[in-house]
């Protein structure tokens, strides 16, 4: 077990279902970058992160309970941790404008994280024009 640094206890405990705490990032990847990974993109990506996933410790924890909530909370390693699981897909529906992007972007922003699995998600939408 490993107790939470402060600021991610800070993170878990201002946290409501109205106001997650979740950090987001978008990356935009030209065209051909996505191409480069093959046919089927999703498995690609999980693919690359199960080569990588070893060497990245904190994203296969998730948080224990200290039964009465006496403690401060702590990580584990998930013993059920499977990449996949991660990792979704979506797509914009044509013609794929960036406020159609931004409007999914904020749609799973404001979703909290399931707190029985390690905290993260990565969702790959395609479908953006140009």
């Amino acid at each position: 077990m490993k107790k939470l640094s402060g600021l991610d206890a800070i993170f878990l405990h201002a946290e409501t279902p109205r106001t997650p705490m979740n950090v987001v990032a978008t990356v935009l990847l030209e065209p051909g970058a996505a191409a480069a990974m093959g046919e089927d993109l999703l498995s690609a990506v999980v693919t690359r992160i199960e080569e990588r996933i070893s060497h990245l410790p904190p994203f296969r924890r998730r948080l224990a309970g200290s039964g009465l909530s006496l403690d401060a909370p702590s990580w584990i390693e998930d013993p059920d941790f499977t990449v996949a699981e991660h990792v979704f897909r979506m797509r914009i529906a044509a013609p794929g404008e960036p406020e159609d992007l931004e409007r999914l972007v904020g749609i799973v922003a404001s979703r909290p994280l399931d707190r029985t699995r390690p905290l993260w998600e990565l969702w790959v939408i395609d479908g953006l024009a140009d």
